[in-house]
């Protein structure tokens, strides 16, 4: 059975049809005719379309199954498989308020708690305080003007604002204004934008400012070179030797301990007028302008090295003996002016008086803490008692804030507050650390000028940091132990201490509660395994019934799927209610899916668990349906279960959580085989096509269909062609006939 498809169909089998003779000479209806035709021979083509929709109904419909099996698995994992998982059993103290107490799975016998000597401490935090520093500290680019030392004397008269005027060694005149509530940022950019006033014969010159490592420089662009002549008018100048390159008649670069008379740009220097060689020559100093600066007196063994040692102090020669290179630099290129701005400058380091409250938006600099690449190692307890060490890498231009969110994310286990100059310092565990020493210690690090670790600078010296706190003290079943923490687990309880129990005071006084030991007990609960055992038998059966569904869902023959055409025909309701029977029974009798519960009702046959007291699922009520209708489905006898686990709990929970053949085992082994199955048939939503068995067939399907594609294109145009020239024919006839009527 098929729907028909009407010759008004809105569906075309035809590929092209614009430019063709459709029946003009012989009145034929040609594209009828065409479709009708295209249509017998798209046949084939439909065929293996029909085809491959059924493959990937059928792929997809494994694949549903796929995750169904895989949802099952990772469930009875998270919820079934370990003992933590069965709340089993109720526990109960006499005296909750200072013991009070849960039991797991495995908890067994009785516990006596006759005394709690102390409690699990943890070290009381650390405390240090920031206070007004000593010494200055450097000033930073968003420092006001007004707010630094070296400055404070340019606004003493009381003015906000001051006019400056800078002069460069050349004549260059620099005008500019500054505010005192201008930060350094504002100023330096105001300095470079000076009004300038050129000197005559220059024609550009602008200020250089820079501030690094709390250092403000300012110097002219314009630098004039010193020069040099011997004192005897000799016609070799040292101004001809200064910023040249320096190699012998290799082309190597000279040594830096080259003698300069071996120099041959300056060996003449080193001669009288007759030839001889001078141990000495004098040589006097000029500046650009002519200017008489002094003399110096050059040895004919001066090194290139000690040419710098020979000259005055405001004069730079360096020398680099891989290039070549001499440089020499003039202090004239330096600025001076007459209201103390330079001579403040001049001082090095820029200061800034420190702030009585240091906030956290101060940087680690403000504090006195210098260099970009520093670190500090600590040594903290953890929750186990162990020590653990982590270092945290800090740089001079963090923030207090950041500084601090560091020490909290780096996984030490410490806990760090800064707020209103004080910094707070506790570490995330009690009791005792193993080593018996305190619960933070700087181990390494930086250090600064007299060897203390970033912590000095927030009032916390030494290495010890936080101490260490104390274990708890308790007697149980009359054995004396000890915990780090207040909790401590024992033969399946877990016990928080909450308070002393008959304990003193060093003094021998009593502390804390003081009465009758604490005992502890626990029952099955077991409303509560029950309802946890039904839990699985109720999703194991929704998968055992999913799949009886779809393997004995009825097969519809006469329902192939659609093609184009025929879907053209149909409403959206018929076509949805067509393929409802298309896909029916697409997995009927299917031998994957079938295995998969021919093996879940053998494990559920087989025997289970190591216990002896119950090896098979019916001796504690849980059998297999007795209806052959229900696929293997399980049946739970409430009351011959909580006769089970009354009598031995234990025994019933290892049923399924036993590790080597536990139902939660063997079930999720079942369950991975019939993934396994499915996945190499099906594949996964990530799978390449030619991975699975599916994908293959549904890609070489493909193939087909295309090739099918390519031939009817061919074959409707070999039938235009021969309507085209029927046509073409009897319009040639008519022409001859028309001429002899």
């Amino acid at each position: 059975m098929s729907p028909s498809i009407s010759s008004s169909s809105g569906y075309s089998y035809l590929q092209t049809a614009g430019g063709r003779y459709s029946g003009l000479a012989s009145g034929i209806d040609t594209e009828s005719i065409m479709e009708k035709l295209m249509q017998a021979e798209s046949a084939q083509k439909e065929k293996l379309q029909q085809k491959y929709q059924t493959y990937e109904w059928k792929r997809d419909s494994y694949r549903s199954f796929y995750s169904k099996l895989s949802d099952l698995r990772d469930e009875l994992y998270d919820d079934y498989a370990l003992t933590s998982d069965w709340s089993i059993k109720t526990a109960s103290s006499t005296n909750s308020s200072v013991a009070s107490v849960q039991a797991n799975a495995s908890a067994n016998g009785n516990l006596s708690i006759s005394s709690i000597q102390s409690l699990a401490s943890s070290a009381q935090p650390a405390i240090g305080t920031v206070t007004a520093l000593t010494s200055d500290i450097n000033a930073s680019l968003s420092t006001k003007i007004g707010d630094i030392n070296q400055f404070s004397s340019l606004f003493s008269d009381g003015a906000t604002s001051k006019e400056f005027s800078i002069t460069d060694g050349a004549g260059n005149k620099f005008d500019f204004s500054l505010n005192k509530t201008d930060t350094l940022q504002t100023a330096i950019s105001k300095i470079k934008g000076s009004k300038v006033t050129l000197a005559t014969g220059v024609t550009s010159a602008a200020l250089n400012v820079s501030f690094t490592n709390g250092e403000l420089r300012i110097d002219s662009s314009v630098k004039n070179l010193k020069g040099f002549d011997s004192t005897d008018k000799k016609s070799v100048t040292f101004a001809s030797f200064l910023n040249s390159v320096l190699k012998d008649s290799d082309g190597n670069a000279l040594s830096g301990s080259t003698n300069l008379k071996d120099i041959s740009s300056l060996s003449s220097l080193f001669k009288d007028e007759d030839g001889n060689e001078l141990a000495s020559v004098d040589v006097k100093i000029t500046d650009g302008t002519g200017a008489d600066v002094g003399t110096i007196t050059l040895e004919a063994t001066t090194t290139i090295d000690d040419l710098a040692s020979k000259l005055p102090p405001d004069f730079v020669v360096s020398y680099d003996d891989t290039t070549g290179a001499l440089t020499s630099v003039s202090t004239k290129g330096q600025v001076s002016d007459s209201v103390g701005f330079i001579s403040s400058v001049a001082s090095g380091q820029i200061l800034q008086t420190p702030s009585s409250n240091i906030n956290g938006k101060n940087t680690l600099s403000d504090l006195g803490i210098s260099g970009s690449d520093n670190s500090v190692t600590l040594r903290v307890l953890q929750k186990d008692g162990t020590m653990k060490d982590t270092t945290i890498n800090y740089s001079s231009s963090d923030t207090i804030d950041s500084f601090i969110s560091k020490l909290n994310s780096a996984g030490a286990g410490v806990s760090a507050i800064y707020s209103n100059g004080q910094l707070s310092l506790a570490v995330n565990a009690t009791g005792a650390s193993d080593d018996g020493g305190a619960a933070v210690k700087v181990v390494s690090g930086t250090t600064d000028g007299v060897g203390e670790y970033v912590f000095s600078r927030f009032g916390l010296d030494g290495t010890d940091l936080v101490a260490s706190g104390s274990d708890a003290v308790y007697t149980v079943n009359g054995i004396t132990m000890t915990s780090k923490s207040n909790t401590f687990t024992l033969n399946g309880y877990t016990v928080t201490l909450e308070d002393t129990l008959n304990a003193t005071d060093n003094s021998g006084a009593p502390i804390g509660t003081q009465g009758a030991e604490i005992k502890v007990t626990s029952t099955t609960d077991t409303d509560a395994m029950i309802e946890k055992i039904k839990a699985f038998v109720k999703s194991y059966n929704e998968l055992i019934s999913s799949i009886r569904t779809s393997t004995s869902e009825k097969k519809y023959y006469d329902y192939a799927p659609l093609t184009d055409a025929q879907k053209s025909e149909m409403t959206e309701k018929e076509i949805e209610a067509w393929e409802a029977k298309s896909k029916s029974g697409i997995l009927r009798n299917d031998s994957y899916l079938s295995n998969v519960t021919s093996n879940l009702r053998s494990a559920m046959y087989g025997e289970v668990g190591a216990d002896s007291t119950y090896k098979y699922l019916f001796q504690i009520g849980i059998s297999t349906s007795s209806s052959y209708t229900d696929g293997g489905k399980l049946v739970v006898d409430e009351e011959k279960l909580r006769e089970a686990i009354e009598n031995n709990s234990e025994a019933v929970m290892g049923m399924f959580t036993d590790t080597e053949s536990g139902i939660i085992k063997q079930t999720r082994d079942v369950l991975k085989t019939g993934m396994d199955s499915i996945k190499s048939v099906a594949g996964t939503t990530s799978s390449v096509e030619t991975t699975y068995t599916l994908g293959n067939q549904m890609k070489n399907l493909q193939s087909k269909i295309d090739d099918w594609k390519l031939r009817l294109e061919d074959i409707e145009q070999r039938y235009w062609e021969q309507f085209t020239a029927m046509e073409t024919a009897i319009s040639k006839a008519n022409s001859v006939t028309s001429m002899f009527a």
